[in-house]
């Protein structure tokens, strides 16, 4: 498989579904964990109304952020550090034959300021495991 030869579309073309991940972060978000949690609801929830939205939860709290989001948010188990779906997430090709890979990039906590990260490190492959897709690790830094 040639990733190179593939094509990446654009970000205003259009997409099956939006992806995002649940805040979790209590040294990051402080006490204000409660008011980005229904930040992030409130988002998903506008979204929505035009297209799927797949929002990642840890297990742990995957009942909490349903009830935020209501039903029209899918809410997938994947342990997650913390809400950096943009910089952790996969990112989609595809390549000479027209199938689509989940390119999965090294993420190091924005060069190891923020730990743990392992998690956040593996939700590319494990978006794309969920989603049925194929994923490539890129042994790349992307958003270091």
């Amino acid at each position: 498989m040639s990733i190179v030869s593939g094509v990446m579309p654009a970000e205003f073309e259009q997409h099956e579904e939006t992806l995002m991940c649940w805040p979790v972060s209590k040294e990051l978000y402080g006490d204000q964990l409660s008011d980005a949690e229904h930040a992030h609801a409130d988002i998903a929830k506008v979204i929505a109304q035009y297209e799927p939205v797949r929002m990642i939860a840890p297990a742990h709290l995957v009942d909490r952020a349903q009830s935020l989001c209501g039903s029209s948010v899918r809410v997938n188990a994947i342990e997650i550090d913390d809400s950096w779906c943009r910089d952790t997430g996969p990112i989609y090709v595809f390549d000479e034959n027209d199938d689509r890979i989940a390119l999965d990039w090294v993420f190091n906590g924005w060069g190891e300021r923020f730990s743990p990260h392992n998690n956040d490190d593996a939700l590319a492959a494990n978006i794309a495991r969920i989603r049925g897709d194929t994923s490539v690790r890129v042994p790349m830094v992307f958003e270091g």
